[in-house]
């Protein structure tokens, strides 16, 4: 899939599966990937989703501590990401390949620096 297609696909979940006003998704389908599974330490995982969980109270302990608690990522291949953050209308896709997988990082910081541009 191209970049374009990538974003499509992390727009589809930040819009809770509707697109141009149709449902593609089932109802409750994104709600339903972004709970974490009772066995992922610190709420880091949700269905085929990984999640910035952690303590709510202390940012420092989720994935991501520089996004916002509801970001969540598709990841792929050693760095291969489609990053979505609803609370700022915002889906980041990077298709890097990096070695060694250093892409969760580098994801995130590409995302905060998109946010604090557009702020």
């Amino acid at each position: 899939m191209s970049a374009r297609d990538w974003a499509r696909f992390g727009e589809l979940h930040r819009l809770d599966g509707v697109w141009n006003g149709k449902r593609i998704l089932p109802d409750g389908w994104v709600r339903y990937v972004t709970t974490p599974t009772p066995a992922a330490p610190q709420g880091s995982y949700g269905a085929h989703w990984w999640l910035n969980g952690g303590e709510p109270a202390n940012p420092a302990q989720r994935p991501w501590p520089m996004l916002p608690r509801d970001a969540y990522a598709a990841r792929g291949h050693s760095g291969q990401y489609v990053l979505v953050i609803p609370s700022e209308k915002l889906v980041v896709v990077r298709l890097g390949l990096s070695f060694p997988d250093d892409g969760n990082e580098r994801a995130a910081e590409l995302a905060a620096a998109v946010i604090e541009a557009l702020r």
